[in-house]
């Protein structure tokens, strides 16, 4: 589904999209690519071009897709790691290379992905953290003490790699030249939900212990000082560097330390900043906007069609795309 400011247009399964089960969303030039839990879509503005499976099998469940060395990188839940070439357009299994066993990456979920300048790292939800330097990878597991851990959360920040992990908190890992220096645990029970970062503010998304904030040192954000509730979804950072922070009992709004609360009982799934205002996805409101202070619901008046769920939310080509059940 998108929304061009005006009104909203819906694609789904019989307008070419792969399935009606959207992951996760990726802008890259001029298109944009759709993780589904049945393969890969690609739309140009126009037409969809879908991906369903790689040689004799089905990409099945697609959890997350990054960018890395002009190439587009998939995780799946069977299959492994994939790396399409977008120069390299056409039928379905032109332009993808698997990474899988015979790399060094068994097969099993994919759960998460972040890359810089000259790495792309790979979280194995069961089995650990891989790294791909664009030649080989790198199994990183034992080095960095995540044996018998489930990964849930990757991302590149204040020089460092942090992961996040299922009740056993956030690991950051210092590393210069492709080597790593020092590490650090910080709140080894938390289970890592989610992670957001601009310049040096970091920001942790956690299931039940609320906010974490980290700059120079951690500091955690709950409902007894102000967070709305403490199981946060998702956390985005907007143009005035204010924080938007999703639970499921609504949202709060970070400014210079201070919370604001909005939709107080509603459980918010998604966020994004769009024309000025913020969008957000519910499990059982639909979508609404907040501008100004004012809140809208929006509905079939504007051609969304009825639904309650709205899982994820993206910005592509000047129009707001949304992902619903």
């Amino acid at each position: 589904m998108k929304y061009n400011g005006k009104e909203f247009f819906t694609y789904k399964v019989s307008d070419g999209l792969v399935s009606s089960v959207v992951l996760s969303l990726l802008e890259y030039k001029d298109d944009i690519w759709i993780a589904t839990d049945n393969g890969i879509s690609r739309y140009n503005g126009k037409d969809f071009i879908n991906y369903i499976s790689y040689k004799d099998n089905n990409f099945g469940i697609v959890w997350c897709i990054t960018r890395f060395k002009d190439s587009i990188w998939f995780g799946t839940k069977k299959q492994g790691l994939f790396k399409f070439n977008p120069a390299k357009a056409g039928g379905t299994n032109n332009g993808f290379v698997n990474y899988s066993e015979k790399d060094g990456l068994p097969l099993t979920s994919i759960f998460s992905l972040a890359s810089d300048n000259s790495y792309l790292w790979i979280a194995n939800s069961r089995s650990g953290l891989y790294r791909y330097d664009g030649k080989s990878i790198i199994n990183y597991t034992k080095d960095f003490n995540l044996e018998n851990k489930v990964l849930t959360n990757l991302i590149i920040a204040d020089s460092a790699l942090w992961v996040g992990t299922k009740k056993k908190g956030i690991f950051k890992y210092i590393y210069k030249n492709g080597k790593f220096i020092k590490s650090t645990n910080y709140f080894p029970t938390d289970y890592i939900y989610s992670s957001a970062a601009k310049g040096e503010n970091l920001f942790f998304g956690t299931r039940g212990n609320g906010l974490i904030y980290y700059k120079n040192k951690p500091v955690r954000y709950t409902s007894t000082n102000g967070l709305i509730n403490n199981l946060v979804y998702s956390i985005l950072i907007d143009k005035e560097n204010s924080i938007w922070v999703t639970t499921n009992k609504g949202i709060s709004k970070i400014i210079s330390h201070k919370f604001k609360g909005y939709l107080n009982g509603k459980a918010v799934l998604s966020i994004c900043e769009y024309k000025g205002a913020i969008w957000v996805g519910t499990f059982e409101n639909g979508l609404i906007k907040i501008e100004d202070e004012k809140i809208t619901t929006c509905n079939q008046k504007n051609g969304l069609l009825r639904y309650k769920q709205v899982w994820a939310l993206s910005v592509f080509n000047g129009k707001l795309w949304i992902d619903r059940e």
